[in-house]
């Protein structure tokens, strides 16, 4: 496991993972997007006017 961290702690760590599957496609890249549960909608509303294409509902899964 590997990460990058942001010195002045700004923006976003990057957090990169092996998994155990091998490679059968494209390398493709998952993100796991953290903004607190009160701000949940505020940005996913944000987000999706970017145009992304979300895929499932945003959890607060693992969080206390």
């Amino acid at each position: 496991m590997s990460a990058c961290r942001d010195p002045q702690g700004v923006h976003p760590r990057l957090f990169f993972q092996r998994v155990p599957e091998g490679k059968v496609v494209k390398n493709r890249v998952h993100l796991d997007i953290h903004v607190g549960k009160d701000r949940i909608d505020e940005e996913v509303a944000r987000l999706v006017a970017l145009e992304p294409r979300p895929r499932g509902r945003p959890t607060t899964a693992g969080r206390g």
